[in-house]
C-alpha cells in the first residue's frame, strides 16, 4: 500500500523535500513507517524522530489524515491506502 508522509520544519530541512511516498506492507504502522524512514535517511533524520529506540521524540507531533496521533497509538493503529501522516516537529521563532 502507499503512504504519503509530509515533511515539515527542521525535519524538511534535514530531508531536502516536503514528502515522500512509500510502499507498506498492509498491517503497517507509523511507527514501523518512522522507523523504515529513519533506517532510509540515516541518523540525521532518526535524531529528530525518536527519542531512543523506538520511543518517538515526545515534541513531534504525528497527524494522520488531519487528526492528531497520540505516540502510545502509532506502534497499534494499522495504515491504510493512501494515508498521509504529517511530521511536525517544534517550531522556533519569534
Amino acid at each position: 500500500m502507499r503512504v504519503r508522509v509530509f515533511y515539515h520544519a527542521q525535519i524538511r530541512s534535514v530531508m531536502g523535500r516536503t514528502s515522500e511516498d512509500f510502499e507498506l506492507d498492509h498491517g503497517a504502522t507509523a511507527l514501523l513507517l518512522l522507523a523504515r524512514i529513519a533506517d532510509q535517511h540515516g541518523d540525521a533524520i532518526r535524531a529528530h524522530l525518536f527519542a531512543s529506540p523506538n520511543v518517538i521524540r515526545p515534541s513531534l507531533l504525528l497527524v494522520l489524515n488531519n487528526i492528531l496521533l497520540p505516540h502510545a497509538d502509532a506502534g497499534d493503529t494499522p495504515l491504510q491506502e493512501n494515508d498521509n501522516l504529517t511530521l511536525l516537529p517544534p517550531i522556533a521563532g519569534g
